[in-house]
């Protein structure tokens, strides 16, 4: 039986599976309605629903985990006649959405819009009770709340008893279902709405998912605020692009703009002087989410141009088939400033090398490259000559590899700094003690190897015969003293 007692504000209520399996209310239980929503039931030994009347003329639904929304079902019935109630969510900031009015159909009308059916009653309230009446089924019926805000989390529904009812009516409600709707798209705790223009992309700052490929003739600039974008399995593709200048840049992410592009799709067609595809400088970032940036040109960075921002790659993004033009240009991305490239995964690979100065991933003065997880930068080539990361490194505090958490199975990293024999990266103690760099980072330069100096990984000329020899001796010595 339900604990909120009689459902009509009678004498008749649902009974459980205890009492009789048929028409008994499936407590405990998971049901899906006949339009594909489901619902989870209390116990019947638990308050399992909520009751709203003219009595009792407000009540509040809490959720346990708190999340995004674009519209809740709501499982109610109806007693004394169909009944109405002001339904309005209530966000985990604290703030609430506009009111609806919903309706429940009286639970023994047998309405065309029922969902849920075949529940027989019993009597609870006056004599002869515990009697069951199987003359005919009672059912269940369901309402959506709309207008949910899909940036903010739902913690609760709050049911407010509608003054147009008879006062005898009754609002009875079992159970809600959160529902993403088509028009919404989850990334990150993150609902996106449709995009649907194949020649713009936005102006405000917001969530978007792309409903077809977008072809843009201008660059693309960042609004300041928070973007997210997701291709949906779309391309972004730049046209009309010279290369002579940054006009022709796909995207550019400038000062106070924060842009999160999540796969599968691409970014393809810019070609620019800093960078090709995707250009960030200043007080700014760009997330690369499981997409791909293939297919531009740029003078300096080819893929990716960043100055003083940051670029995080993560992992299934991929990076390739881009070209530079400058000597040193680098093809997959140029970093320069204090620029910081975060590498949690990624791929750059088959990035167009022109000469042997170019490299898939070039860091010029203070800017660093942050690893963790298990990125790639492999097989971009010269001829048959591997020019892969490249650190132009005129002193110690000049751009390194920075190790931010474990490397894992399926690194594999070519590398060459412009001061071949040195310390290249800081943390490896930390993070990876007791492995071998060599197992995750090779270098580009034959005459080199990468082995731990000083707990770091550092790049130098192999070991000779006589060093070699020289250790073993030093340490027969040692053990013999």
């Amino acid at each position: 039986m339900l604990s909120v007692g009689c459902v009509d504000g009678g004498d008749h209520s649902y009974f459980s599976s205890s009492v009789q399996s048929q028409g008994a209310f499936p407590s405990g239980s998971t049901i899906t309605t006949n339009t594909g929503k489901k619902f989870t039931f209390r116990k019947s030994t638990e308050t399992n629903a909520l009751q709203i009347t003219s009595r009792n003329q407000n009540g509040t639904l809490t959720l346990e985990t708190p999340n995004i929304f674009s519209k809740i079902a709501i499982l109610v019935t109806g007693g004394g006649g169909a009944s109405k109630a002001k339904v309005k969510v209530i966000y985990t900031d604290n703030t609430e959405s506009a009111q609806n009015t919903v309706t429940a159909c009286d639970w023994y009308s047998h309405h065309s819009s029922e969902v849920y059916g075949s529940l027989y009653r019993m009597r609870i309230g006056v004599a002869p009770r515990g009697s069951l009446d199987r003359g005919s089924y009672s059912g269940m019926y369901e309402t959506v709340v709309s207008g949910i805000d899909t940036n903010k989390k739902v913690k609760a529904v709050q049911f407010t008893w509608d003054t147009s009812n008879n006062s005898s009516c009754v609002f009875n409600v079992f159970g809600l279902s959160g529902v993403i709707g088509a028009d919404d798209h989850i990334h990150d705790d993150m609902a996106f709405k449709k995009w649907t223009a194949t020649d713009s992309l936005p102006t405000e700052s917001g969530n978007y998912r792309l409903e077809t490929d977008v072809t843009i003739s201008s660059t693309w600039n960042v609004p300041s605020g928070t973007t997210n974008i997701c291709l949906n399995g779309f391309q972004i593709k730049r046209t009309g692009a010279t290369g002579a200048d940054n006009s022709g840049l796909a995207i550019t992410v400038g000062d106070g703009a924060n842009l999160s592009v999540f796969g599968p799709g691409k970014v393809t067609g810019g070609s620019g002087f800093h960078g090709g595809g995707i250009h960030v400088e200043g007080n700014s970032s760009i997330v690369l989410n499981k997409c791909e940036i293939s297919g531009n040109t740029g003078h300096y960075g080819g893929g990716l141009y960043l100055k003083n921002g940051t670029i995080t790659i993560k992992d299934g993004t991929v990076i390739k088939n881009n070209s530079a033009t400058e000597g040193f240009g680098g093809s997959g991305i140029y970093a320069e400033g204090s620029g910081t490239l975060i590498l949690e995964g990624g791929t750059f690979t088959e990035n167009e090398i022109k000469n042997r100065g170019q490299y898939a991933v070039f860091l010029a003065g203070n800017a660093n490259v942050k690893v963790s997880g298990n990125p790639i930068i492999y097989d971009n080539k010269y001829e048959n000559e591997q020019n892969n990361l490249y650190l132009f490194r005129t002193n110690d505090q000049d751009s390194i590899v920075i190790v931010e958490g474990a490397l894992t199975d399926g690194t594999n990293i070519g590398i060459r700094q412009r001061n071949e024999t040195a310390i290249f990266k800081s943390g490896w103690n930390t993070y990876m003690s007791g492995k071998n760099p060599a197992d995750y980072f090779i270098s580009d330069n034959n005459a080199y190897e990468v082995r731990i100096s000083t707990n770091e990984a550092y790049i130098g000329p192999p070991h000779t015969y006589m060093e070699l020899f020289s250790k073993r001796r030093y340490y027969h010595r040692k053990m013999h003293r």
